[in-house]
């Protein structure tokens, strides 16, 4: 959703789950430790939410063989993560309700459509995925980096994103 966006900024690419993803922005090392110390931006609008709702629902096991219909390509996904990844969230929406525990999923309303914050991690760090309409996808992220950077924080390449990961544990799959 944003590979003509980080090629006008001439933005490194690298390949990853078959599309081209920035390799880094500005330098590695500024990014981890905005990452580590403060938080990171970044993008994962390859990424799909499967929600699965109602009263009986605590957890979800595939035993054969599935196909999932219906995943549309109309929204995209963005991480904050870093342990200053709460005060970019509530920059971007103000206060409010925010996920309380992992994987679980809050409505905001922005504007004149609704972002699904979810509190998760491709990291490892502390933080929250936001799922905003594909329209949308480069200027919230745009928003995010800019509250960011108003934290210390950074937009995070696949560099950073796949080193940080690989510290904590975090499988790639």
């Amino acid at each position: 959703m944003l590979t003509e966006f980080y090629k006008e900024e001439r933005v490194p690419l690298e390949k990853a789950f078959g599309k081209a993803y920035p390799s880094y922005f500005l330098d590695p090392d500024a990014e981890y430790q905005a990452l580590v110390h403060s938080c990171g931006v970044i993008d994962l609008t390859h990424w799909r939410i499967l929600r699965a709702q109602g009263k009986d629902v605590t957890e979800v096991i595939v035993k054969e063989d599935v196909a999932v219909d219906g995943v549309s390509h109309d929204h995209g996904v963005l991480g904050v993560e870093g342990p200053k990844a709460k005060d970019v969230i509530y920059r971007l929406l103000g206060a409010g309700r925010l996920p309380k525990s992992p994987l679980a999923v809050v409505e905001r309303e922005f504007e004149d459509f609704t972002i699904l914050v979810i509190q998760n991690s491709a990291t490892g760090e502390p933080g929250y995925h936001v799922r905003v309409p594909a329209g949308e996808v480069l200027r919230i992220r745009n928003y995010l980096v800019q509250a960011a950077r108003g934290s210390d924080g950074l937009p995070v390449g696949l560099a950073v994103w796949k080193r940080r990961r690989t510290e904590n544990g975090l499988a790639w799959y």
